[in-house]
């Protein structure tokens, strides 16, 4: 048990006169025996308690060192007179023999006799009293009177279990230190912030009864040992606690020194953990009140735990960048990283939590200033200060953690995701975590611009379809360099159709989590689908050829990407492309049940001819050549039905006209619809966006028409032009005044020949039509 009341400086050398001193006080102390608490008044304590009877009316037990009593009296300690038997204090080691001469105290005869320990002669001969029987080391602290005297008298030393049997914890020249285990012992408490089914052992700690203390527990072997400390002076009211949040942490208890000169302290577990621990007790002074002395900031497994509740009025040294408070009080503390670390502390408390700053000086080279949680990447190998600043710094509970870089965190540390065909493609998986890393990823269109993320990175060695997923994250695809262009995002999932070959970097971002989480990634590469891109487009094969006819097409978008984008749809479609030829010119037209644009000589930049969303288009007069045909909609199956036809002009209706037998002028009648026609020209009296048709008829001798044309559908303003030849020349213009109203055409004589005469819409409306015209 010696090895609980071993001081700071370690064991000290049995130097002789140190040795006598020491002899010469346990002497005194046995002199002068006398209770610690004298027996007060009768409580209602008296009357029920068959041990004794404590200062706040608690009834002990009473076999204690510290606590002995019986029959209701008042609780004493026997930490003088050296062992509690029976609810009584008596003074062991006595026998016939005083215990000082020439041989040190291990003989054949017990050290137990009926003259006491304590003669005129001192307790002290030319060999010390502790030799190797006597348990070696340091005789039991200050006096021959504390742990050492019960074993010399045969009686257990304290064993930590529980309030009624504590083991003495002596503050020497400002500190103390000792070694425990919580394995195989029992719950006999819990403090405010934990210990709940854990094991534990309580020290009673003798300090000073002014000034500040801090107490650090040590676990000494990794993956053991959780600590929960607790204190206070009463044993069974713990005060103040810390608990640390990995086994193998340390943690770490500042407080006033009590009024008493004594704490009972209780080294705790979570449950499920134990293991040896170091217990190292020192006054605080004036550390942490500047550079000088700056606070220790110790560490173990990585991470460290205190809870600040001195009592103290920090100075005003120094500020952050983040600070908001004039004048208010701050406290440094130091510590050391023998590698690249990243580091971070998060601080809480009932009142202001104020600011935190970490520097590499001490007075300045501020590396990050937080009010909240302060993070830093990849602290290189050297010593650190992190100061607190707040009008209330004494009172706070603040959990610091260092630990090694993830990879994936930085560019320089990409993940690499490695596909089952390597560079050809294939599948990967990967399970990573977002815990413990940084944001650096930054600029992303699907947001998470503050989250944590990891980096992936893959190469590509020919053109195939990229896709990821990963639920619960954000995705980013970025191209060339780690921070280049981004290419795609996505919410849990991502896809890019068409990546040349070359090197890539896939961001995974948390969402929405600050403190980040673990993440499945699932990714493929696969060669494109014909008419997935502009490298294999699908024909549209039609049923003349290149000389036109009618084609059509199904398919289904589910598996494709987002290629391309008309000018009006397709910007957040999935699409596909079709290519076909035509050898002369001819009208085309498309439909169908999304976005359609059609496109010449470039697949994915060449000009738009076309471009129509939920309805058909057309393109009149393409000149032979090669044409794409994108149909662009949010996924699922498709029809695409297009025609290629000859011009209007090419192929005209022809106007017929007859006379009757009276000799009268020459007559035509004919019924039309514009509305499935091509808006093909226009007349110099309108028909701008109007659907058009043509009628052709050839006079052979000069006559002048007169034409009438009478809308047959609602809505619809026709309108009259005649031309010499299709495609110019035009002789006259007529459209109707009103909608729904006729239009009218005359001219004068006009020299045989072929003529054109066009049905068209006004402002771009069609319809039914009955046109009426007379040669004279």
């Amino acid at each position: 048990m010696r090895a609980h009341l071993t001081s700071m400086k370690g064991l000290w050398p049995a130097h002789l006169a140190r040795t006598l001193g020491l002899c010469l006080l346990a002497l005194v102390l046995q002199a002068c025996p006398g209770p610690e608490q004298p027996s007060g008044p009768a409580t209602p304590c008296a009357f029920s308690c068959e041990g004794c009877c404590r200062a706040d009316g608690q009834c002990m037990e009473g076999t204690a060192l510290t606590v002995c009593g019986s029959g209701g009296k008042a609780c004493q300690s026997c930490a003088s007179a050296g062992a509690c038997v029976a609810g009584a204090c008596v003074r062991p080691d006595a026998g016939g023999t005083p215990d000082a001469g020439n041989k040190p105290d291990a003989g054949s005869t017990p050290d137990a006799g009926s003259t006491p320990d304590a003669g005129s002669t001192p307790d002290a001969g030319s060999t010390p009293d502790a030799g190797p029987a006597d348990g070696g080391g340091v005789d039991a602290g200050p006096s021959d009177a504390g742990v050492d005297a019960g074993v010399d008298a045969g009686v257990p030393a304290p064993t930590g279990n529980g309030c009624t049997d504590p083991i003495p914890l002596i503050m020497v020249d400002g500190g103390a230190y000792a070694v425990g285990d919580t394995s195989g012992r029992e719950e006999h408490g819990a403090g405010p912030c934990g210990g709940f089914g854990g094991s534990d052992v309580v020290y009673r700690l003798e300090m000073p009864k002014t000034g500040n203390v801090m107490v650090t527990v040590a676990p000494l072997t990794s993956g053991g040992l959780k600590p929960v400390v607790y204190m206070s002076e009463l044993c069974d009211t713990p005060k103040y606690c810390v608990a640390a949040g990995t086994a193998g942490a340390t943690t770490t208890l500042m407080s006033p020194a009590p009024a008493s000169g004594k704490y009972y302290l209780w080294v705790d577990s979570a449950p499920g953990s134990a293991g040896p621990y170091s217990v190292t007790v020192s006054s605080l002074k004036d550390q942490g009140e500047s550079c000088s002395s700056p606070l220790p900031l110790s560490f173990g497994a990585g991470e460290a735990n205190i809870s600040m509740n001195v009592d103290a009025r920090w100075v005003d040294h120094t500020s952050g960048t983040c600070s908001t408070w004039n004048a208010a009080g701050d406290h440094v503390y130091r510590f050391a990283v023998d590698r690249v670390q990243n580091f971070e502390v998060q601080v809480t408390s009932d009142y202001v939590v104020g600011e935190t700053y970490l520097r590499g000086v001490c007075g300045g080279g501020e590396l990050v200033c937080s009010n909240g949680r302060v993070r830093r990447q990849e602290l290189a190998p050297g010593t650190y200060y992190l100061w607190r600043d707040s009008p209330n710094s004494s009172t706070y509970e603040m959990y610091a953690h260092l630990w090694d870089p993830i990879p994936g965190d930085t560019c320089a540390t990409a993940r690499p995701l490695v596909f089952s065909e390597g560079e050809a493609g294939g599948t990967a998986t990967d399970t990573a975590t977002t815990v413990g890393t940084f944001d650096n990823n930054s600029g992303s269109r699907c947001g998470s611009p503050t989250e944590l993320d990891v980096v992936y990175t893959f190469t590509t060695s020919k053109t195939l379809d990229f896709r990821a997923s990963a639920r619960g994250q954000v995705l980013s695809l970025r191209s060339a360099t780690c921070s280049g262009t981004e290419l795609t995002c996505g919410t849990e999932t991502l896809t890019r159709g068409s990546l040349p070959p070359g090197t890539y970097y896939l961001w995974v971002d948390t969402r929405s989590s600050a403190t980040g989480a673990p993440f499945t990634l699932s990714a493929s590469l696969t060669p494109p689908a014909p008419g997935d891109t502009c490298l294999s487009p699908e024909p549209l094969v039609f049923s003349n050829g290149s000389l036109g006819g009618d084609a059509e097409a199904h398919g289904n978008l589910d598996t494709s990407f987002n290629d391309s984008a008309g000018s009006c749809a397709g910007s957040s479609g999935v699409d596909r492309v079709f290519s076909f030829t035509t050898s002369r010119k001819l009208n085309f037209r498309a439909s169908s049940t999304g976005g359609l644009y059609l496109r010449s000589a470039d697949c994915q930049s060449g000009p738009e001819l076309a471009c129509g969303n939920w309805s058909s288009i057309d393109a009149v007069g393409l000149d032979p050549g090669t044409y794409y045909l994108w149909v662009d909609q949010s996924g699922g199956a498709y029809t695409v039905r297009s025609s290629l036809t000859r011009p209007v002009c090419e192929e005209p209706i022809p106007l017929v006209f007859s006379r009757d037998g009276s000799g009268g002028p020459a007559q035509a009648s004919v019924e039309g619809d514009t509305s499935s026609a091509f808006s093909s020209t226009q007349g110099t009296c309108g028909g701008t966006g109007g659907r058009d048709v043509v009628h052709a008829f050839t006079t052979t001798e000069p006559l002048s028409l007169s034409a009438t044309v009478t809308p047959k559908t609602a809505g619809f303003q026709p309108m009259l032009y005649l031309r010499a030849s299709c495609g110019g020349d035009e002789q006259a213009c007529s459209v109707a005044p009103t909608v729904g109203a006729g239009a009218t055409l005359s001219t004068g004589s006009l020299p045989p020949g072929t003529y054109y005469l066009w049905v068209d819409g006004f402002s771009g409306s069609a319809g039914a039509y009955s046109l009426n015209a007379t040669l004279r």
